[in-house]
């Protein structure tokens, strides 16, 4: 989840296992203005919090179709980018992951549940 203002950006998330149950959340500020960066830094923080904690399959729901998409395929200038590497780094360190975009309503449900 991404929320703006004028000089940081908040890059939040939450992790929780195969029965839904929350294991740990996290809340960082950035300063960066593209939205897209922003979205991408949270995937990033996301995995790396994962990986770090032993996990081998993860499971992203994103807001942003944009960042799904440049985290699927290769194809694109975006997916170029260091950000964009670094997070493929991450997941191809993985068992098995899958991402997902899904409406940011049902991201804000998931986080207060």
């Amino acid at each position: 989840m991404v929320k703006e203002d004028s000089i940081l950006a908040s890059i939040r998330g939450i992790l929780r296992d195969i029965y839904n149950k929350c294991i740990l959340g996290y809340n960082y500020f950035v300063r960066i203005y593209l939205v897209l960066d922003i979205e991408l830094w949270g995937i990033l923080e996301g995995l790396a919090i994962a990986i770090d904690r032993g996990f081998h399959r993860v499971f992203i729901l994103s807001g942003s179709q944009e960042a799904v998409q440049v985290t699927q395929w290769s194809d694109s200038k975006v997916s170029m980018s260091t950000l964009v590497k670094r997070i493929n780094i991450l997941l191809a360190n993985l068992a098995h992951w899958s991402i997902l975009h899904v409406s940011k309503d049902l991201i804000i449900e998931r986080l207060i549940v």
